[in-house]
């Protein structure tokens, strides 16, 4: 019996054979996947009309546009054929390639409980602040439902600012070549040959890519006087800076010649036949420079600029595969240029290690970890250097903190250590400064200080959830600082999961520390019971509160139950990562029931009464007007993602559980 592929739906701005190195990665992706996915893109046309073609038997949607704002394709017609395409190709994962602020829009109206979201994150958008302030928030809404991120090299990871939240669900991938585009033939040689003859150089420098601002074109120009005399530069590509570069380069029309777009054999043909490839690009805007690994594959030594942030600097090594200069020095870029043709050691020591490194980096099996990645199996790896696990210990446990006391935490995590299961205890700690006391309390505690930010419950349990699943953890716990317990009982859930491989979570009876206890069993929530619980007098609403805490239970037996409180859930780790973990676009407050109901899917989440824990229940929006209206806008988001007065899910799923009691 042959299993479905998976469905992969790659959104890119444009595809082959349209020019452009994120183009260029999407189609090198596409073609390393043929046959392993059912593949579609989704992709803007170059022109009004909506057009649906294949490329080597992919399926290509190109949606028509009617112009451009700052580069970014406007198509009113986008979010239709979206919707269009979700509702019948119904893909498993959307491989999402960005900056693109049109599609994130359209794409976050989208219900996708079931996709996996990979963000591409390819540059930041730079150089347009009154144009980012307006799309940042939908920027963020992306990331915050991303389960990966895709970053090309770690240069760039450290100097996103977009990105500094998301450590623990970046993974680095760098571009890798289509290397079919690079192979010459014999024909080839002779035509390389040719060429250097046509253009009566003793030596070629060469260039190729859209005649931007940013790629620095007029930089290499400004060198030409710097170079050995007999050097012809040739610059290939087109843009709207064409005919200005033109007139720039015309006091050296016999030294610099513009070939406009060249195909890929044309390509190969100038690759061969140049002795020194120039790279003069000069923001982050050129996250990565695949034109310049590409030269690097040719073995082409590089001169290029040095730009802070950017992945160009690892792509070029400086001194090992060419000569990387400050920024905007036209002389020191010209002479670098020179000192490599007049030295042919040199160059030709250059260009074995450019081919070497090229090779060992960015070759199409460097793709292989994106099959993981699809599949939700890859994930950041973890800082120390550790081995998968045992089942022996098959527990982690995390605790997020904030501004917490520590002598009543340590007291909890002295207890926890004494837990049999217990692997690692980890400590994730939003608060704006670090508790060195917390470093070192013992060799299972491991302390995460998210350098000063609040990345909120949900993120910051993430961190170790993925640890869990990286290790093979069998289960992880979820649990407040205001928790006090006795490590049998956690021992004993333990040993209730293990024998209950259909239970996906679970959660002991909660006392106050007087004793009374705590209704944490609940139906999944409408917006009344929200709005009731805080807002209306409790004599009135006390009717409707007894039936959504579900008290006629008596909370004296196992309960199946849709939405447990986050205050201590005790999860298989399997059902957590079917789940996706918690939705990172809730800061606080309601991605416990999220992650509940999305576990309950597959999953029995259980009350068990005959372990108990006392919780300090702090109810902090009873108390602060900020943490209430944060409640209320994370409330908001919840009721956005699956709907204030139609959610047919929570009717059955409240239904089922009420029929425990009938």
């Amino acid at each position: 019996m042959n299993m479905a592929k998976t469905k992969v739906l790659h959104i890119s701005k444009y595809f082959y054979p349209y020019y452009g190195g994120i183009e260029d990665v999407v189609y090198t992706l596409v073609q390393a996947f043929h046959g392993d996915y059912e593949q579609h893109v989704l992709c803007f046309s170059d022109t009004r009309h909506t057009t649906c073609d294949t490329m080597e038997d992919i399926p290509v949607t190109r949606v028509g546009t009617w112009g451009k704002l700052a580069s970014q394709p406007i198509s009113p017609s986008y979010g239709r054929e979206l919707h269009r395409l979700l509702q019948h190709f119904r893909p498993d994962v959307i491989h999402l390639h960005l900056p693109n602020p049109w599609v994130c829009y359209f794409l976050l109206k989208e219900d996708m409980p079931h996709t996996r979201l990979i963000v591409h994150w390819h540059a930041d958008i730079i150089g347009r602040r009154l144009l980012y302030r307006m799309i940042r928030s939908i920027e963020k809404a992306v990331l915050d439902c991303a389960d990966t991120i895709i970053v090309t090299s770690q240069n760039y990871q450290d100097a996103s600012l977009p990105l500094r939240h998301y450590a623990n669900k970046i993974q680095i991938v760098p571009n890798v070549l289509n290397v079919q585009k690079l192979q010459f033939t014999d024909a080839e040689e002779e035509q390389a040959v040719a060429l250097r003859r046509h253009y009566h150089a003793e030596r070629l420098v060469f260039f190729v890519g859209r005649h931007v601002e940013y790629k620095g074109i007029k930089y290499l120009i400004d060198a030409v006087p710097y170079l050995p005399e007999h050097t012809k530069v040739i610059i290939g590509g087109e843009g709207i800076l064409t005919d200005e570069l033109k007139r720039q380069a015309e006091p050296y029309a016999d030294r610099v010649i513009f070939t406009g777009r060249l195909s890929d054999e044309q390509l190969r043909i100038h690759f061969r036949a140049a002795d020194v490839f120039a790279f003069p690009s000069i923001d982050r805007r050129e996250a990565f420079g695949l034109a310049m690994a590409e030269a690097l594959y040719c073995g082409l030594p590089v001169v290029s600029f040095h730009i802070d942030g950017s992945g160009t600097d690892w792509v070029n090594r400086n001194g090992e595969t060419g000569v990387v200069v400050p920024k905007l020095d036209a002389r020191m870029f010209g002479e670098a240029i020179k000192r490599l043709l007049i030295d042919d050691n040199l160059r030709h020591t250059y260009s074995l290690n450019a081919q070497r490194w090229v090779r060992e980096q960015f070759l199409p099996d460097k793709v292989n970890l994106l099959h993981d990645i699809y599949a939700g199996k890859a994930l950041p790896l973890p800082e120390e250097d550790e081995a998968p696990i045992t089942t022996k210990k098959p527990l982690n446990i995390s605790i997020v903190l904030y501004r917490q006391e520590v002598e009543p935490l340590k007291k909890l995590v002295a207890e926890l250590l004494k837990v049999a299961c217990l692997r690692k205890i980890y400590l994730i700690d939003n608060s704006p400064m670090k508790s060195p006391e917390l470093e070192h309390l013992d060799h299972r505690v491991k302390y995460v200080f998210n350098n000063g930010n609040n990345l909120g419950y949900g993120c910051g349990h993430n961190i170790a959830i993925r640890e869990s699943v990286y290790f093979g953890t069998p289960f992880h716990l979820v649990m407040n600082a205001d928790i006090e317990l006795q490590a049998e009982t956690i021992d004993y859930l333990c040993r209730f999961m293990q024998h209950n491989p259909t239970v996906g979570s679970v959660m002991p009876r909660v006392v106050y520390p007087d004793g009374r206890l705590q209704y944490l069993c609940r139906l999944l929530p409408t917006p009344l019971d929200v709005f009731g619980r805080r807002f209306l007098p409790e004599w009135l609403f006390a009717p409707r509160n007894r039936y959504y805490e579900l008290r006629r239970s008596g909370y004296d037996k196992v309960m199946n139950v849709p939405y447990l409180s986050g205050c201590f859930m005790f999860m298989r780790t399997e059902a957590v990562l079917k789940a996706r973990l918690f939705d990172e676009r809730y800061f606080m407050y309601p991605e416990d029931i999220d992650l509940t109901r999305t576990i309950h899917r597959d999953y029995l989440t259980l009350y068990v009464p005959d372990v108990t824990i006392v919780h300090n229940h702090e109810q902090g929006s009873y108390k602060s007007w900020h943490l209430l209206w944060v409640h209320i806008v994370n409330m908001c988001r919840y009721f956005n993602k699956y709907g204030w007065f139609y959610d047919p899910e929570r009717r059955l799923m409240n239904r089922l559980t009420l029929s425990q009691f009938s």
